[in-house]
């Protein structure tokens, strides 16, 4: 079908309503065969908004990496390996947070920042590990950053409390997003039938969360081995 549209004249780098170009698009659907026809008929490989190799690295398809890597996309503009690094941390850093190894999961929070990371919810999540590790002043202090970060230009100061309740409402549209991801890697319709169900038998939840964990476990050796490519791909045009 691909071709077949190109071949009436398709428009290869015509971006769509969520700005991303056919090529781009191939890399979410995780179709390296669609990839390789795009780039052999001319796409730009420079990507929309977002690079191919950000998207192919972020979403794990080392496959995808390499066939960019081969038809000359740049691993240094910008710096993919940076991106990658960064989510591995953030990813890292949550599997960490939901295991209640509080101390660890702010390691990866940390590395994440150092890296450049500047997306808000990196401080209320750094704040639930200060409350997790009853660190009281640390969490207001984050709860306050995150409040800060997100508006920086308030009609009125934050008091202690906005920030808090702040913190706590993204928790728990957090914690949704993370049964509701937990019961799809279960093949599950209803968040609520997840393995942290208090119906649940102890060995169902122990299975259940090893199954989910291991999925995750899957995604990040992806990423890893993404990273690993871009970063000799990196090495060998220095």
């Amino acid at each position: 079908m691909v071709k077949l549209l190109l071949a009436h004249g398709a428009n290869l780098n015509r971006l769509s309503h969520d700005r991303r170009t056919p090529l781009v698009a191939s890399i979410f659907g995780c179709s390296l065969e669609c990839l390789r026809t795009f780039i052999e008929e001319g796409a730009d490989i420079t990507g929309s908004p977002v690079t191919p190799l950000s998207v192919a690295a972020r979403k794990g398809l080392p496959d995808c990496i390499e066939c960019l890597l081969n038809y000359n996309a740049d691993p240094n503009e910008p710096n993919e390996v940076r991106f990658v690094e960064e989510y591995l941390a953030i990813g890292d850093g949550d599997s960490a947070f939901w295991e209640k190894e509080y101390t660890h999961a702010l390691g990866c929070y940390n590395l994440a920042f150092k890296l450049g990371h500047e997306d808000p919810s990196l401080y209320a999540k750094r704040s639930l590990c200060h409350l997790g590790n009853r660190e009281p002043l640390r969490y207001l202090d984050d709860a306050l950053s995150y409040m800060n970060a997100k508006d920086p230009y308030p009609v009125l100061p934050y008091s202690e409390e906005d920030a808090k309740q702040s913190v706590m409402d993204y928790f728990r549209g957090w914690k949704a997003r993370y049964l509701a991801d937990e019961g799809r890697s279960r093949g599950c319709c209803h968040p609520n039938t997840t393995s942290l169900n208090a119906n649940d038998s102890q060995g169902s939840k122990k299975y259940d969360r090893c199954s989910f964990n291991g999925e995750k476990e899957i995604l990040l050796q992806k990423l890893r081995q993404g990273l690993q490519i871009l970063s000799d791909a990196w090495l060998s045009s220095e």
